[in-house]
């Protein structure tokens, strides 16, 4: 005996209810707050997720779903960690790092690791 046509048109519909709310619980487990398209270079992040996390970064490249982020210090400017997009929270952004950028001048660690520590005084207060 065949299914009717309208059981397995409610089927479809209930397994596709079923797997959106069982992907979206899953990102909520994971306490991911996606950055959102709006990453530029010279913003400030706070990783998410991975060995990194709950660390600031400045975004030195977007590409695709990634960005690269240096700290300074362990990401330096010469070799940045690829990150997904949607692992990162933007905190602010550093107009002199920025402008740097947009000039073509090089960045150097420690002026990535000023504009970190001033975004941190900023967002501790």
């Amino acid at each position: 005996m065949l299914p009717e046509a309208g059981d397995i048109d409610w089927s479809v519909k209930m397994l596709d209810d079923k797997i959106s709310s069982i992907v979206s619980a899953a990102d909520d487990s994971k306490g991911v707050e996606p950055a959102g398209d709006g990453v530029s270079f010279g913003d400030i992040v706070l990783s998410k997720n991975g060995r990194f996390a709950n660390h600031y970064f400045v975004v030195l490249k977007v590409e695709d779903n990634f960005v690269y982020i240096a700290n300074g210090k362990t990401r330096k400017v010469d070799s940045p960690k690829k990150k997904k997009i949607k692992h990162i929270q933007v905190i602010g952004k550093s107009e002199h790092i920025t402008s740097k950028m947009a000039n073509g001048e090089k960045i150097t660690n420690a002026e990535v690791r000023r504009s970190l520590a001033k975004a941190k005084g900023e967002t501790d207060e």
